[in-house]
């Protein structure tokens, strides 16, 4: 079937560029990627990356890390990354780098498995060019990230796995969309759509081997299962399981039901007009491709596995209804195919016209022209504005620069030994102070939302923190680091004034006046400072006893 469409499709060794010129294309988009990357690999972590690196940080010291929302899986890749490049953001950004060309390559396979190597190259090269946008916040090492490349990989093994009935192929396969699992709960979509995709190869043959159906549906499930079975049976072990499961799937589900369907359109309308901006030519090729795929019967048997990719893809982003700019990373990959497929679709029609190398090379010149377009559209953040602006531009007011300086203070007035709390969604205050946190809660947006277990929260975070009797207390004033509504508990609000006034004296004040201006007022010039904006944090010093 493959050798049929690739047929169809671009004949690159004999009519088109020769076999060096695909990899070269790939080159020069993958080197202008690693340059911009490169440049920004010191851009301030933002809060869900402070989380991670924070766990990470913890499991590096042999410390169990806190358990939120989040599956663990991303904890460990971090704690990887950081053990090979370093515990600094330029660190995490270089295994985001290396993450992010493995993701390319595992497309390209799967393109030329798909069709042929053209058709990767472009999968490959749309995807690089697509998940650098700040409009998926492509340069932070959000855990979306890390469920695409084992789900890639899962993909050209299941690939490999329809075409060659191996048993083995089929395991390692469960195995890795698995692991996308652990990375995210999201990535359980994808099992899904694998499981899909292993039906509709069996029952689109006459007759149905049953036998041989259940047999590879079993043994794909139990890969797909082992690496979460795996992980429960450590939170056994451990005696955590309960709190695990909570923070894993009881609150989880509590926050992906909690927001309005109608509020969910508006911001899924408002991410996609964000992604058109730069990218209008790009959506326009995979627009082509769906096309092609539905109307072109030659290429039509490869359809129900890129188009159900594309569906499954849509679905993992849409839990919760949130549709936050990180999430649409999860469709990239499906996305980057259609696009290898409306190329080489255009490629043909213009071979029965054309020369073919002819058609190979204004084909490669409209690719061309669509990628310049995304960097050209983007290009102030990729070429002209520092790390921390570029941060600043994507996060406006939120203290993600500034922490860095916070941490460094805290740091330097601490022991080892001490520890801090930081009252906010602030976690990458405590990785860059590189101190143990007063609480296993590390952020305060959960207990504002409107869920039974708003109210447990604060309370448990309140004698988590009288009990350590931290060194020192952060207290953010900014209102994307609490997300605070109508009807929210305001427990710990009320307390923290109270306790801070009574036991600590403020040492610090960051004061965020503008995007471009944020004033800092340490030690005595903190005491008697009145902040000028609303967007301010407080560093507290407990008083000696």
């Amino acid at each position: 079937m493959n050798k049929k469409v690739t047929a169809t499709l671009t004949r690159t060794s004999k009519h088109g560029l020769p076999f060096r010129w695909e990899w070269l294309i790939l080159l020069i988009v993958i080197l202008v990627v690693m340059v911009i990357r490169i440049r920004l690999l010191d851009i301030p972590l933002e809060r869900d990356e402070g989380e991670y690196a924070y766990a990470g940080q913890l499991i590096l010291q042999g410390i169990a890390p806190f358990q939120e929302v989040r599956m663990p899986g991303v904890y460990a890749a971090y704690a990887f990354i950081m053990a090979v490049f370093g515990q600094t953001p330029a660190g995490i950004h270089i295994g985001l780098l290396f993450l992010n060309m493995g993701t390319v390559i595992l497309l390209v396979f799967v393109g030329k498995k798909l069709f042929d190597l053209m058709t990767g190259v472009v999968a490959g090269a749309s995807f690089a060019i697509l998940s650098l946008s700040q409009f998926v916040q492509g340069v932070f090492a959000q855990n979306e990230h890390f469920v695409i490349l084992p789900v890639l990989g899962g993909l050209w093994l299941l690939l490999n796995a329809t075409s060659s009935n191996k048993l083995y192929t089929y395991m390692l396969s469960g195995l890795l969309f698995g692991v996308a699992f652990l990375m995210k709960q999201h990535g359980g979509i994808f099992i899904l759509f694998a499981g899909f995709y292993i039906g509709y190869t069996f029952f689109k043959k006459k007759p149905i081997i049953w036998s041989r159906f259940l047999s590879r549906s079993v043994v794909f499930s139990a890969g797909a299962i082992i690496p979460f079975a795996a992980l429960c049976g450590f939170h056994l072990l451990a005696g955590d399981f309960r709190n695990f499961w909570f923070w894993t799937f009881t609150y989880a589900f509590e926050y992906a039901t909690s927001l309005p369907l109608e509020t969910g359109l508006n911001l899924l309308k408002v991410r996609m007009t964000e992604m058109a901006h730069s990218a209008i030519l790009m959506w326009c090729l995979a627009g082509v491709g769906v096309v092609a795929l539905l109307w072109d019967e030659k290429i039509r048997p490869q359809a129900m596995l890129i188009l159900g990719f594309f569906l499954f893809s849509i679905l993992s982003v849409c839990p919760g209804f949130y549709f936050r700019s990180h999430y649409f990373i999860l469709m990239i990959p499906s996305v980057a195919i259609l696009i290898g497929v409306g190329f080489s679709f255009i490629k043909r029609l213009l071979s029965n016209a054309l020369p073919p190398v002819v058609a190979m090379a204004v084909s490669v010149c409209f690719f061309a022209l669509t990628i310049f377009y995304c960097v050209y559209k983007e290009r102030l953040f990729f070429f002209s504005l520092s790390p921390a602006v570029a941060c600043r531009t994507i996060y406006g007011a939120n203290p993600f620069p500034e922490s860095v300086k916070i941490g460094d203070y805290i740091r330097t007035h601490s022991s080892e030994n001490d520890r801090i709390a930081v009252i906010g969604s602030e976690p990458q205050i405590y990785f860059y102070a590189r101190r143990l946190a007063a609480t296993d809660l590390v952020n305060t947006y959960a207990m504002m939302e409107l869920h039974p277990y708003a109210l447990k929260m604060q309370m448990q975070m309140i004698s988590e923190i009288e009990t350590t009797r931290p060194k020192f207390l952060v207290i953010v004033n900014i209102a994307t680091s609490w997300l605070r509504r109508a009807g929210s508990e305001t427990l710990l609000i009320d307390w923290v004034g109270k306790y801070a006034r009574k036991y600590y004296k403020r040492v610090g004040v960051v004061d965020i006046i503008s995007r471009e201006k944020t004033e800092y007022h340490w030690d005595s010039g903190a005491t008697g400072y009145s902040p000028r904006s609303r967007s301010w944090l407080g560093i507290y010093e407990r008083k000696s006893s």
